[in-house]
């Protein structure tokens, strides 16, 4: 590992699991996976290398850097997988490639929704704007996007928008930029609170009502099935995050529901 410098400590990082070749870390959402632009330190990568180097870390390899395997938007909180030697990276990210680590996801979307299905379509990014958009299945220029979603639970209806709201485990099949927040949009089912790809009228009320100012969206599990050889010890494993007090807070006042 690159040898690691800081000046200041860093804040810690919550570690989900540990060893010698993978950490797999709870991102709070606000909080960047790497840097976006020189002078930004606090990012998970940061901290992760701030924790290995005081672990004692950075005597197998001078080159290789401590990746991240699944990056998270900003405002997206939960797991991150995190690889501490280039063996390691290769071996998750072609188990992610081949599907034998699943990653599912909690959300909350406008509308009710049927209790599971499939989604499929394209996605195409504008990298100027970073923002995505979304065509049906089989148009041209544009990246396949593939999404299988249940439903756990679906609200009363909100008396100041005249809509319901539903909680759903989103488990990515292609794991494209935006594609949950994008693709639920272009359905008519936008993420409570998405600034970007949402509804502005709902994302007031979460806002004033929860404090909410981004989009409802974590990544709460990730399960190791059928995983490359390097990392065969986790196969069968699975981890996962639970909800930030407000976000826990938000889903026992529209659902009822408590313990995610």
């Amino acid at each position: 590992i690159k040898e690691f410098s800081h000046e200041k400590p860093m804040k810690s990082i919550d570690l989900i699991y540990e060893d010698a070749n993978i950490l797999i870390a709870d991102k709070p959402a606000g909080l960047l996976t790497h840097p976006d632009k020189p002078g930004d330190t606090d990012t998970l990568i940061g901290r992760a290398l701030y924790h290995i180097h005081r672990q004692g870390g950075g005597t197998e390899s001078r080159t290789f850097s401590p990746a991240a395997c699944n990056r998270l938007d900003r405002n997206t909180g939960g797991i991150v997988i995190i690889a501490k030697n280039y063996k390691t990276l290769k071996a998750v990210n072609e188990s992610i490639r081949e599907r034998g680590i699943r990653k599912l996801y909690l959300c909350i979307v406008a509308g009710k929704m049927e209790k599971s299905g499939e989604i499929k379509g394209i996605l195409k990014k504008d990298q100027g704007r970073n923002i995505v958009s979304i065509g049906e299945e089989g148009e041209e220029n544009g990246k396949q996007i593939h999404t299988f979603f249940r439903t756990f639970a679906v609200s009363e209806n909100i008396k100041e928008l005249d809509r319901q709201f539903s909680l759903l485990e989103v488990e990515l099949v292609t794991g494209r930029s935006h594609q949950i927040r994008a693709h639920f949009s272009y359905l008519g089912h936008p993420l409570a609170g998405d600034v970007k790809y949402g509804d502005k009228a709902a994302n007031e009320f979460f806002k004033k009502r929860y404090g909410l100012k981004h989009q409802f969206l974590h990544a709460h599990k990730v399960i190791f099935e059928e995983v490359h050889e390097d990392i065969s010890y986790l196969k069968g494993r699975s981890f996962s995050s639970r909800l930030k007090q407000r976000d826990a807070f938000i889903v026992s006042s529209l659902f009822e529901m408590e313990g995610i």
